[in-house]
């Protein structure tokens, strides 16, 4: 499967070490604009994805390749730190991820799945 990069996203002040982040806790992007929820998965369509938890490495790492997550869209009030979502609850973006996770500034590059056009 083809995919097309979209932008990278980094890892804001307050995110979650890899562990916590494996097991799907938010993760607020450095801009407060964005944030990334429910985990990583592997793609079921992309032979090569992966999502591994490395916690002999200091800190543990979250290696992602191919792997499917969920965005949403918003803005943080810089005043009280509260995160308003834009549009609703069902305006969340499933995108291919791929990177290594530890914690605060981790950059992961975020893409569309990209699917080979059929044969004419």
């Amino acid at each position: 499967m083809l995919k097309l990069k979209i932008c990278d996203f980094i890892a804001g002040e307050g995110a979650p070490g890899a562990r916590e982040a494996s097991e799907g806790e938010l993760i607020p992007n450095v801009y407060g604009k964005a944030r990334l929820i429910e985990g990583f998965t592997v793609n079921p369509d992309d032979p090569e994805s992966s999502v591994e938890l490395d916690e002999t490495a200091e800190p543990p790492r979250l290696r992602l390749l191919g792997a499917l997550g969920t965005l949403v869209v918003g803005d943080t009030n810089q005043a009280t730190g509260e995160f308003t979502q834009l549009g609703g609850e069902g305006d969340k973006i499933r995108l291919v991820i791929t990177g290594t996770y530890v914690g605060p500034d981790s950059v992961l590059a975020l893409c569309w799945p990209a699917f080979d056009r059929p044969a004419q």
